[in-house]
């Protein structure tokens, strides 16, 4: 019962205390503060086996205040107290209708699945208060490449602090969530790994952990060898002394999907180094779907790759070709319905073969059985805003931001990489996602005025603009 009222008192507190922040920050960084903060210290949502929730107040399913709904809340509430006027600076943009698009498939296909039009219209009333809000404000808040920039050192701080914590977890097993709120958000047996644990710290799972870690140790690498993070991080820690962080923090991850995005990303600064073009931000992107159509057309099997992970590890090898044989399972159920999808969270996350129960882990799969390629289409486009962004801010920026707009498509781009294995996206890189595109917005609204580089970050003295309009 403590451990219940813990919960309730820190989610109710961090909305008082996250509206406070606008009270006295620059907009933007008590923006980002707020979600950067709260997403990564407040409990994550989650339910037991005997499906009892945790980490949340529960009202109905799709009604709850947990980290998500308190963050927004607070800001919410910080707006409208303290800077009312910026509701007015909303700027629509075609691809906020992928979200649009998104909403209208979770609740169509409840309906033909005869699941019943309350199933659908509590699906799109639980994603409305959970991803609405946070869109909305990102494209209000964020309006120059300056704003960006305080997105960005927001992650980074953050992850370096996950980075010091994750590795007493890597000591000690996973505690800090357990120790602060009163339960473990995962399976605690899944964790260990070469005589030591996974880090979890307050993540869905250490999957997630690992991909934060290395996202943001690539994108600090990117901004540090580009000569863009020279501020050091809080006025104290230089980049170098940060980088050291995150790198301690993902190599405590253990988990080789984050090691294998990180050491993409950084290979992908050194071929821009030599080849500093703009069609590199398409490159993970096509990959990354080029995968997803060769899986669900069933024209890319997977024993070889099974076949070459064996020679490395033989436990990595099995858990890949469970992963696949589960992947096999569910593109025949992915099949059955391929527009609208199947409805329904057992219909997706469940299937048999041979009498066994498989689960996937792939988002792209677990969408498509869900809610058809119409709603797996539209939640791609939505994940990839910030590539779009990028592409679109390239021939606005001066030359020596162009490393910044690169570096953002290459983080969405791991993304999806990513999303062809795992089910891990960080509803944190949306502000980036949706804040870049409200710059870019604003760039090409304003007769294509370039960019100025944000001062207190740029290699030049620059005069730093917000974006004009």
């Amino acid at each position: 019962m403590s451990a219940v009222l813990t919960v309730h008192a820190v989610l109710y507190a961090w909305i008082v205390l996250g509206a406070s922040l606008f009270a006295f920050l620059p907009p933007a960084r008590a923006f980002a503060l707020v979600y950067v903060i709260g997403l990564l210290a407040l409990p994550y949502p989650s339910f037991n086996s005997h499906n009892v929730p945790h980490g949340m107040i529960y009202f109905t399913y799709s009604v709850r205040l947990d980290e998500f709904t308190a963050c927004n809340a607070a800001a919410l509430v910080g707006t409208l107290l303290f800077h009312p006027r910026v509701l007015a600076d909303y700027c629509f943009d075609w691809l906020d209708l992928s979200y649009v698009v998104i909403l209208m498939g979770d609740f169509v296909t409840p309906v033909v699945n005869h699941l019943g039009a309350y199933d659908g219209a509590s699906n799109v009333m639980g994603s409305l208060l959970r991803y609405l809000p946070l869109i909305f404000f990102a494209k209000v808040y964020i309006k120059s490449m300056a704003d960006v920039m305080e997105v960005l050192r927001a992650l980074i701080g953050g992850a370096f602090i996950y980075g010091l914590l994750g590795a007493v977890e890597w000591r000690l097993s996973p505690i800090f969530n357990y120790d602060l709120y009163g339960y473990y958000q995962h399976g605690f047996a899944a964790l260990a790994r070469w005589g030591h644990f996974r880090p979890v710290m307050m993540t869905k799972n250490a999957l997630q952990y690992g991909f934060f870690m290395g996202a943001m140790t690539v994108s600090l690498a990117w901004l540090w060898w580009s000569k863009l993070f020279i501020k050091p991080l809080w006025g104290l820690l230089p980049a170098p002394v940060v980088f050291c962080g995150l790198a301690l923090g993902l190599l405590c991850s253990m988990t080789v999907g984050a090691y294998f995005i990180t050491i993409v990303g950084l290979l992908a600064y050194i071929v821009y180094r030599r080849v500093p073009r703009r069609w590199l931000m398409l490159v993970l992107p096509v990959l990354a779907l080029a995968w997803m159509y060769g899986r669900y057309a069933q024209v890319i099997h997977t024993p070889w790759l099974v076949s070459v992970v064996h020679h490395i590890s033989a436990k990595r090898s099995a858990s890949l070709n469970y992963r696949f044989r589960a992947e096999d399972a569910y593109i025949g159920n992915a099949h059955q319905s391929m527009l609208l999808g199947l409805g329904g969270f057992a219909r997706g996350f469940l299937s048999k073969k041979g009498g066994m129960p498989f689960f996937v882990d792939s988002f792209w799969l677990i969408i498509s059985v869900n809610y058809g390629l119409i709603g797996l289409t539209a939640r791609l486009v939505m994940w990839s805003v910030g590539i779009v962004a990028a592409w679109k801010l390239w021939p606005l920026v001066p030359r020596e931001l162009r490393p910044l707009m690169v570096m953002v498509a290459i983080l969405f781009g791991l993304m999806l990489v990513d999303c062809c294995v795992n089910a891990n996206l960080d509803e944190l890189f949306l502000i980036l996602a949706f804040g870049m595109l409200s710059v870019a917005h604003r760039a090409i609204r304003t007769a294509r005025q370039p960019i100025a580089t944000p001062r207190p970050y740029a290699v030049r003295r620059v005069t730093a603009v917000a974006t004009p309009g």
